[in-house]
Parts: C-alpha cells; structure tokens; sequence
C-alpha cells in the first residue's frame, strides 16, 4: 500500500536523526530536514558552518530540538515532547546552556497551550536558572515575563508580580520599548485577575502609549 505524505514525512524525519546519531552532524542531512518540515530557514550557510563546529551530541540535541519545534506548530504535542525531552537530555550532557534553555522554553510552552502550568512554570524556572549565569539581558527580561505569567496562572500572585515587575525593570533599563509593551500588558493582565482595575488600567495604558507610538499592532 502507498505510504501517506505524514508517513512519508515521518520516516524521513527518523532516516535523519538516525543518520545524526550515527554519522554526526552533516550539513546534508540538515538540508533534507529543512525540505522535509518547510523551514526554509535553517538550511542557509552561515547556518551549516555554524552548525558542523558544534560536534556530534550537540547536533542530535539540535535536530531532535528542530523536529520537536515543528511538531508543536502543528499542536501535535505528544509527538513534540518526544523529540524535546532527548533534545534536553543531549544539551544538558554536552552543557549546552544555549540548547538546554531553548529546549526548556520550548517544553514549557507545549505544557501552558495545554493549561499544565505547574509543568510549564517548573521547566522555564530551568530556563531562567541557565539564562541568569549565561544569557543575554533581552532573554532573561522574557523568561521573568514568562515565570510571571505562569506564577499567576497558579494563582500565586505575589510571585507572579514579583518576576513581572522584575521583566518590566530590566526592559526599562535597557530601554527596550518593544519589550516594555508586553511586560506592562502582561501586568495589566495580572492586575485585572485580582480584580484591580484602576491598576490595570494604568498598565494596559501605558502599554498602548507605546505601541502606538512604536505602530506596534
């Protein structure tokens, strides 16, 4: 019987994490991995030079990390876990900390579209603990947006303010505007979950003041 164009897709995508597993890592194979899930992107040069320096369980770590991605675009979570779990596995054990906090993020996100925010808020505290020793400002400012948001999803709202009034302050000082916008949204948000809405007001507000001048939305 003809295979299906998803059979297809997915016994390619498992021929090239074999092939990385066995071989290391090939600028080919990531091309084929580019054709196979349409991210154009990730088959420039620049991109392959990169790449070939890393070594051997760094490229698993990234190709595991690339499937994973595509697969929760498409909302299939179950099957994207299945390649960011190993994604996190091979970064941690090569210390990685680039690799280990985009796959924490990433597994944090598949759990919050999923409303599991205990799990989601426990692997972007992974990610903030890698970002704090190595990361730069504008990530670490995401990640405090992140925790926050997820702190107040549980219902800790001491916290949740805490790591968002964080997120806003160092936007400020770097003043990131474009960054400023979401964390004062974000804290509107967290002020009118505790039903006060003069403060979210002044924060949803001062939010739009910006990204109308920045012609944001």
């Amino acid at each position: 019987m003809k295979e299906s164009i998803r059979e297809m897709r997915d016994r390619v995508e498992k021929e090239m994490i074999d092939i990385l597993k066995t071989y290391g890592v090939h600028g080919f194979s990531l091309y084929l991995i580019g054709l196979v899930s349409g991210w154009g992107e990730f088959m420039n040069e620049k991109k392959f030079a990169e790449i070939k320096k890393l070594g051997f369980k760094k490229g698993i770590a990234y190709s595991h990390a690339v499937i994973g991605s595509i697969y929760m675009k498409r909302e299939m979570y179950d099957v994207a876990l299945k390649h960011l779990l190993p994604s996190m596995k091979w970064a941690e054990d090569v210390h990685s900390n680039e690799d280990m906090a985009e796959a924490y993020q990433l597994v944090s996100r598949i759990y919050s579209a999923q409303k599991f925010y205990k799990e989601a808020l426990e692997y972007n505290l992974k990610e903030l603990a890698v970002l704090e020793k190595t990361g730069h400002p504008q990530h670490i400012a995401a990640c405090y947006m992140g925790v926050g948001g997820k702190y107040d999803e549980l219902g800790q709202y001491d916290k949740g303010l805490d790591y968002l009034m964080k997120s806003l302050q160092m936007r400020q000082s770097m003043h990131d505007s474009a960054g400023m916008v979401f964390s004062l949204t974000f804290l509107g948000t967290h002020f009118r979950n505790i039903k006060n809405y003069r403060q979210a007001l002044m924060y949803y507000s001062a939010s739009k003041k910006i990204s109308d001048r920045l012609g944001m939305f």
